[in-house]
């Protein structure tokens, strides 16, 4: 008797365990639920508990993660939203790892007003590996770039110094094969210190693009006029004229 109860037992308790959806939250905080709706915002969910009681909300930004009562598993990851920062009237400009996701590049237009030029900050790079994105004011990414090159240069002359002094053939192979490695690794630094710099720039750009167009500008132009009612009694009076 007691092993038919065993075996009952074992057959419905994982049918009792998946009938639930479970919420992580980020603190840690595990929440048996029902989920109702899913948005990119907010999640809707009544307690495991009391599935006849009210809708619970919560923010998608303080999950961490649910698992379905299915088996799957959903991790929500916090994305960084590119809020412009105003000072003095003017925004600046979020980071480009905060924006590169938001935008199609191949959509990208130059314009004369644009702040950043895909073509000269990709030359500058060329020139000097991270001064593109020095120019970009991504001052960890110009540091990367330039120092790597740096290193990779500083190596390649080096065993260039090793290859003129040494006198032994066997080690001569070894030197080449170190000096062709880092003079292969720097000249890949610096292509992709040149294409980095031109996406910056196209991805900034088109974030400007989408905040100009979002800016709503308002002109507002007062004018005298004269209004010849009564010749006895002129009338003069003021307009505003406001323009979008």
């Amino acid at each position: 008797m007691k092993q038919y109860l065993l075996l009952l037992f074992i057959c419905l308790t994982p049918s009792y365990l998946l009938a639930q959806d479970i919420i992580t939250k980020k603190d840690g905080t595990a929440i048996e639920a029902k989920i109702i709706e899913v948005s990119p915002s907010e999640i809707k969910y009544k307690k495991f508990s009391n599935p006849d009681g009210p809708i619970f909300i919560l923010p998608t930004h303080v999950i961490s993660s649910i698992r379905y009562q299915n088996g799957e598993k959903e991790t929500f990851v916090e994305r960084a939203e590119a809020q412009p920062v105003v000072t003095n009237g003017s925004y600046i400009i979020p980071k480009y790892r905060d924006i590169k996701d938001l935008f199609d590049r191949s959509t990208y237009t130059h314009f004369s007003s644009d702040k950043y030029s895909p073509g000269w900050c990709g030359f500058a790079s060329f020139v000097i590996p991270g001064l593109g994105q020095a120019i970009e004011h991504e001052w960890g990414r110009a540091a990367g770039f330039f120092f790597g090159n740096l290193a990779c240069n500083i190596m390649v002359q080096y065993y260039l110094t090793l290859m003129s002094a040494t006198k032994r053939n066997d080690k001569i192979d070894d030197y080449a094969l170190g000096f062709g490695c880092f003079l292969t690794l720097g000249i890949g630094i610096n292509i992709c210190s040149i294409v980095d710099a031109v996406h910056i720039a196209k991805t900034k750009d088109l974030w400007c693009h989408q905040m100009q167009s979002s800016i709503e500008s308002i002109n507002i132009s007062p004018s005298f006029t004269y209004l010849p009612t009564d010749p006895n009694t002129p009338i003069m009076g003021i307009n505003m004229s406001i323009s979008f």
